[in-house]
C-alpha cells in the first residue's frame, strides 16, 4: 500500500536534516513556502511537520517558526510494548502492520506478554503482575483490553492511562483511564448489522453464541468491566428486536469446540433461528453441530460471524461475518502513537 504523501515529504526532510543540509537549531521555512515546494497542499504539509515533531527531529514554537533540533532530540529508537496475541491469522496481520509502521518510523515494537498470561500470573501473584505492568508503562503500550486483563492493576501504576494504547477491546469505564487512547469497533452496531441480516434470513429467534463466563476473582481482578462486546453486541441486536417484534436475543455460552455444549439447542431444530457468533470459531462449532443434526445452515438456521481470518473462510466459505476492519484500525492506531495523542476514544466502523 503506497505511503500518504505527509510520510514520503517528512522522509524526504528527515533525510536532509540528518545530512546536514537543515542545521541544527537552523529555521525551516514557513509551512506555505513548503507546500509550494513539494507542490502540495497545506494542510498535506502541516501533517508532515507534525510528524517530523512527533519523532523528535523538529520543534515548532508557534509564533516563531519551525527550528531542526539538535541530533541528540532526534531519538535513535523508541521501544513501543504490544500487550495482545501475536499468534493465529487475525494478531499475526495486525502485529506486522504494527511494526511495518513503526519500522519506517525507527521505532522498536516489542511483543510483551498477552493479556491471558498477565491475568493468570497476577491471579497467583499481583505484586508480579503490578511490577510488569510498572515496567511496560515506561514506553508507549498498546493494551487489546478484553475481561481478561487485569484493569485494576494497570489503574495501580498509572492511574491516568498517559501513553496506554488500547487496541480492539477497552472492557473497562470510558473514565478509567481519562488520558488512553482508545481504538474501538462499533460492537453495538455489529449486533444491529447481525441482527439485520439474519432478519432478512427470515430469522424469527435470534441468539449470541458467546465465551464461556468467568470467575468473580477473575471479575474483581479486571475491576468488575461493565462494558463488555459481548454486551455491546447484545444492547445493538436486542434494539433491532425490540424494533421489528422479535423476541427478545438470548445468549448462549458454549466452550470453545464442545458441541455438547449446543443440545441445548435441540428445542429449536424446527424453528427459524439465527446466530450470531462472537468469534468464526464458533461459527464453524455450530456448523459441525448441524452437520451432525441435519441441520440445514442457510434454509432452517443460519448464521454471521465476526472477526473474519483467512483459516474461517478455508472452512466455512459461505459463512457472512462482521469485519471489525482491524488492518486500517492498526494502522490508525500506530499513527495515533507515532503523533504522541491522548485523551481520545475512537469508535470504528463495522461492515457486513
Amino acid at each position: 500500500m503506497a505511503k500518504p504523501k505527509y510520510e514520503k515529504i517528512a522522509e524526504t526532510l528527515k533525510k536532509e536534516i540528518k545530512k546536514g543540509i537543515f542545521a541544527p537549531n537552523t529555521k525551516l521555512p514557513k509551512t506555505a513556502d513548503l507546500a509550494k515546494i513539494f507542490n502540495v497542499s497545506y494542510v498535506t504539509m502541516t501533517n508532515a511537520i507534525q510528524l517530523l515533531n512527533s519523532q523528535g527531529y523538529v520543534n515548532t514554537i508557534q509564533g516563531s517558526g519551525i527550528f531542526v533540533n539538535p541530533p541528540s532530540a532526534a531519538p535513535d529508537s523508541r521501544d513501543i510494548y504490544w500487550l495482545a496475541p501475536i499468534e493465529g491469522d487475525l494478531y499475526s496481520r495486525c502485529f506486522r502492520t504494527a511494526q511495518d509502521a513503526f519500522d519506517e518510523a525507527n521505532c522498536r515494537l516489542i511483543p510483551g506478554l498477552s493479556p491471558d498470561r498477565l491475568r493468570d500470573i497476577a491471579l497467583v501473584n499481583p505484586a508480579k503482575a503490578e511490577k510488569i505492568l510498572q515496567d511496560y508503562c515506561s514506553n508507549p503500550l498498546i493494551i487489546e483490553g478484553t475481561r481478561h486483563f487485569p484493569f485494576s492493576l494497570l489503574k495501580k501504576v498509572n492511574p491516568s492511562g498517559r501513553n496506554v494504547y488500547f487496541l480492539l477491546h477497552a472492557e473497562c469505564r470510558q473514565d478509567d483511564f481519562p488520558e488512553a487512547v482508545s481504538l474501538i469497533p462499533d460492537f453495538r452496531q455489529a449486533g444491529l448489522l447481525a441482527a439485520e441480516k439474519l432478519h432478512r434470513q427470515k430469522a424469527e429467534r435470534l441468539f449470541i453464541l458467546s465465551y464461556e463466563n468467568i470467575s468473580e476473582k477473575e471479575l474483581a481482578l479486571a475491576n468488575n468491566p461493565p462494558f463488555t462486546y459481548e454486551k455491546l453486541i447484545l444492547d445493538g441486536m436486542n434494539d433491532y428486536a425490540a424494533k421489528n417484534n422479535l423476541p427478545p436475543v438470548e445468549i448462549f455460552r458454549n466452550h470453545d469446540d464442545y458441541i455438547s455444549d449446543f443440545e441445548k439447542l435441540a428445542p429449536f431444530f424446527n424453528t427459524p433461528c439465527g446466530f450470531m457468533t462472537i468469534g468464526d470459531s464458533r461459527a464453524h462449532t455450530l456448523y459441525r453441530y448441524c452437520r451432525k443434526n441435519n441441520i440445514a445452515i442457510g434454509k432452517t438456521w443460519h448464521a454471521v460471524g465476526m472477526g473474519k481470518t483467512e483459516w474461517c473462510d478455508i472452512m466455512e466459505p459461505h459463512l457472512d461475518s462482521i469485519s471489525l476492519e482491524e488492518i486500517p484500525l492498526v494502522r490508525q492506531l500506530a499513527n495515533e502513537i507515532l503523533n504522541n495523542n491522548h485523551s481520545k476514544y475512537i469508535l470504528w466502523q463495522t461492515k457486513l
